[in-house]
């Protein structure tokens, strides 16, 4: 029986009943809003801050938000308020570690290869706060990550892994994918693995042969489903732009998120008026390739400033962001990040000097937090690059 077969076959006998996980969280649990039944429109009456006219007043309405939902490192290491977001951080999850580098609350001797795509989405997603907490507080966690040995064995067991999860659900996978680089960069720059560099150097080797031409993205299995391949592609996207690596089809890629506008909300979720996830994935890749490329300027500027004007909609009268806006009543942290990240994103490219004169972090602590598509960003192989992200070096420290 062929390989590849095999462990498709592995995959689904485990999923059937061998391990039992609770349903996963966020963008891998299902179709953006489908649940819902509502009219897209915003409903009378529905209020929004609009005293956000410039940064002070952005920060002001953050830090209302603050006193209902604290956390939100990431988005103060983005504001630029890195020590402040230092103070803030919860040192615990850099130490909740079993020997295999699995948090606690994950189980002990995990093989990549032989669980079930949404365990493995648990276990590699809950890494990542780890990781950023580890970057941002120069503290070196107990463990590396000793559970990816079983996986960074040879070019093709990684290959094998990739191909076959579930590409059916790119948005889901690409969580994963986006977390497994994340996962081998901090083990290579920061704790001084160079098999994990050598893998990662393979893993750009698979994505740049399997580019979509039409999508600029990824769609193995030519599931057609635009919103999820960009929602996933998102991922990616991030550690392209993380280590300044280039991509073949950067026109195509700004053009299929851009189909994706809605005609009556400016935003990009097709069901609810706004979706955190969907609209900061959608501004993300846009704003990203056009500022590495420059590529369809009139397009992108027109597209952003829909984009600009429907995302102050989302902000919330007693601070921070919400989710769906007309739907959800509580502003939270998440939903805050994205929607300041677009505001961000956008004010760069349109020139809008009340945000776009603020200092913001150009550090790329956390894949989420790129802004200028990797343009002009050192050699991945060089000192200047750990530099310039802010990336500890715990194996020359010998922290």
């Amino acid at each position: 029986m062929h390989r590849r077969t095999v462990i498709k076959k592995s995959l689904s006998a485990l999923a059937a009943g061998m391990l039992s996980f609770p349903a996963a969280e966020g963008a891998f649990a299902g179709s953006p809003g489908k649940q819902l039944s509502t009219d897209r429109s915003l409903p009378p009456g529905y209020n929004w801050d609009r005293s956000i006219v410039d940064y002070p007043s952005l920060r002001n309405s953050i830090a209302r938000m603050e006193e209902n939902d604290p956390g939100g490192e990431r988005l103060y290491s983005m504001l630029g308020e890195v020590e402040f977001a230092r103070q803030k951080l919860d040192l615990s999850v850099i130490h909740d570690q079993n020997p295999n580098g699995l948090t606690k609350k994950s189980i002990d001797n995990i093989s990549l290869i032989r669980i079930p795509s949404r365990t493995t989405y648990h276990i590699i997603h809950g890494q990542r706060k780890l990781i950023f907490a580890s970057i941002l507080s120069k503290q070196k966690p107990p463990y590396r990550f000793a559970y990816l040995d079983n996986l960074l064995t040879t070019k093709e067991s990684l290959f094998r892994w990739l191909e076959t999860d579930d590409w059916n659900n790119p948005w889901g996978f690409g969580n994963m994918d986006m977390d497994l680089a994340y996962m081998m960069a901090f083990e290579w720059k920061c704790l001084g693995n160079e098999t994990a560099g050598e893998f990662l150097n393979y893993w750009f080797e698979w994505h740049d042969a399997n580019f979509d031409r039409r999508t600029g993205m990824w769609d193995l299995m030519k599931t057609g489903n635009d919103l999820r391949i960009m929602a996933g592609a998102m991922h990616q996207f991030a550690i392209y732009f993380l280590f300044g690596k280039d991509m073949p089809y950067p026109e195509e890629a700004i053009r299929t998120v851009i189909a994706l506008q809605q005609k009556d909300t400016g935003l990009f979720d097709p069901v609810t008026y706004s979706h955190n996830c969907i609209d900061v994935d959608a501004v993300f890749i846009i704003a990203n390739l056009y500022q590495k490329y420059g590529v369809l300027e009139k397009e992108v500027k027109e597209c952003l400033s829909r984009v600009y004007e429907a995302n102050f909609k989302c902000f919330h009268p007693e601070g921070g962001a919400v989710h769906r806006a007309g739907i959800d009543k509580k502003p939270d942290w998440w939903s805050t990040f994205c929607r300041t990240a677009i505001i961000r994103w956008c004010s760069e490219i349109l020139d809008i000097l009340e945000f776009s004169s603020h200092q913001w972090d150009t550090s790329i602590r956390h894949p989420f937090t790129s802004s200028y598509g990797g343009k002009n960003m050192p050699d991945w192989q060089s000192e200047n690059w750990r530099a310039a992200n802010d990336w500890p070096d715990f194996n020359k420290n010998n922290n």
